[in-house]
């Protein structure tokens, strides 16, 4: 594994600094500051080293918590 992550799907975040949209796109590396603005473990095909973040619950087909 590498000191960033690697997607595996696009997704959409906003930039921390200048509260613009980034579109990040499959294969990228984005900087730790951007990584942890990615709230979808199934985005990554490599996870970001030392990642501890919290994704929040998994919404199952009806909106309700799968897990926590």
């Amino acid at each position: 594994m590498t000191s960033r992550g690697r997607l595996k799907a696009a997704v959409y975040v906003q930039s921390p600094s200048a509260r613009e949209e980034l579109i990040l796109l499959p294969g990228d590396y984005p900087a730790r500051e951007v990584a942890v603005l990615v709230t979808n473990p199934e985005a990554w095909e490599e996870p970001p080293d030392g990642s501890n973040q919290s994704y929040g619950p998994i919404l199952g087909e009806k909106g309700g918590a799968v897990r926590e």
